[in-house]
């Protein structure tokens, strides 16, 4: 580590500085810390939702505590999905077959049809723009002072090339940065931090990329030119107009409005006050679906975790198809409505016919198990009997009055 940064043995560094040595070693040493943990799991017997509830809460927490502390390879995050995947659906860490579902919708918020469970590739990225965002900002740690120094060297971060003599690491946090770029401004003060023609401080992004390098000729300006050298000391624009280049942009400069008493800054478009955070950099680059109506009849308060579980599988056609029927979801037209109609909202009536809706698909689905593996078909006055004792047991937990039709 000491040589990776070319100081002393003897002095320290932050644990948390991505380091290009030991990349290696802790994409191994994440991968075993989940394996072993599932490992300890097999021999327990959980259902879809149980195991679903450790990844989310034990298993994915290892990958992003790894990811928030090295920049891990593709191929870590591509392994442990895989393990994840395998240990959802069969409950152990290898295998093939028994997939459901794809990864990519599993990944996706409770509120897109999803599971909620946090998309490992997407978490690294979001560890890595905080890299960019430091050394972006200078903000004063002894590793951003040393990147300034020793790679940097007073370039912008935009104009370094990632290419020739780098480490690994160094590289792939380079690679990141067209992300950054699409969720960073400048915000203009006086000019004097503002790389005028690198930096994305006018809207639609920096002025080389929307208009090429003749710019710099045009203007006889620097490359790496400050945005104070176009601002008078009255705080007005020194904007050259010799091409129609210069002329369409001066139409966008006179937008902005220099301040010479306060000093350019960074703004992270979609935090909150246009400060950084992981969780909000995550939500910005992770893949999206599309709105659904129908995650508050899973996942709201009150409902049996296993049983919303199957629910789930069956609006996603998956029970009907693995049940080899031809009445599809997509006919439920009528049966949806009328869950939707009394389902949705807040009241102990509308969560019991949650729950209860839940439940009659689960037992509905336990049933066609129990006669294709055991033999034995069940009376469904006994069926409806077990629902009642579930809905019964589940609603005596609330903290609301219940008052059960049955």
């Amino acid at each position: 580590m000491s040589s990776f940064l070319n100081i002393l043995s003897s002095s320290k560094v932050r644990s948390s500085s991505p380091s290009s040595s030991e990349h290696l070693l802790s994409s191994t040493i994440s991968i075993l810390r989940i394996t072993s943990r599932i490992r300890s799991w097999t021999a327990r017997v959980l259902s879809f939702a149980g195991r679903l509830q450790l990844v989310r809460s034990v298993l994915r927490s290892l990958q992003v505590y790894w990811a928030s502390v090295f920049v891990l390879p593709a191929y870590v995050h591509n392994e442990v999905d895989k393990i994840l995947r395998s240990y959802l659906w069969k409950g152990k860490e290898e295998g093939r077959g028994g997939i459901k579902v794809a990864w990519v919708d599993v990944c996706l918020p409770f509120e897109e049809g999803g599971l909620g469970i946090r998309d490992g590739p997407s978490w690294n990225i979001a560890n890595t723009l905080k890299i960019l965002w430091l050394m972006l900002t200078n903000s004063g740690s002894l590793w951003v002072a040393w990147m300034e120094a020793y790679i940097l060297k007073g370039k912008s971060l935009w104009d370094v090339d990632s290419r020739v003599g780098r480490s690994w690491c160094f590289r792939a946090i380079l690679r990141k940065r067209e992300k950054l770029k699409h969720h960073v401004r400048m915000k203009v003060g006086n000019g004097n931090r503002c790389r005028v023609w690198l930096d994305p401080w006018l809207q639609g992004g920096a002025i080389l990329e929307q208009v090429g390098e003749r710019v710099l000729y045009d203007a006889a300006s620097r490359r790496e030119a400050r945005l104070s050298d176009f601002i008078d000391p009255n705080g007005e624009w020194l904007w050259p107009r010799v091409s129609l280049e210069l002329i369409d942009l001066w139409e966008r400069v006179q937008e902005v409005s220099p301040c010479l008493n306060v000093s350019d800054s960074w703004v992270w478009v979609p935090g909150r006050q246009g400060g950084f955070s992981i969780a909000s950099a995550w939500e910005a680059i992770c893949p999206r679906g599309s709105r659904v109506l129908w995650d508050g009849l899973l996942w709201s308060g009150g409902n049996i975790p296993k049983h919303s579980f199957c629910a789930w599988l069956a609006i996603k056609d998956r029970v009907l198809q693995i049940m080899e029927s031809s009445h599809r979801i997509g006919h439920w037209g009528v049966e949806l409505s009328w869950i939707f109609h009394r389902g949705i909202g807040k009241g102990v009536r509308r969560k019991l016919w949650r729950v209860l809706w839940c439940a009659t698909i689960y037992f509905i689905w336990n049933e066609r198990n129990h006669r294709l593996h055991g033999g034995r078909a069940r009376d469904p006055i006994i069926l409806f009997h077990l629902i009642c004792t579930w809905i019964r047991a589940r609603a005596g937990s609330w903290r609301e009055d219940a008052h059960l039709p049955f």
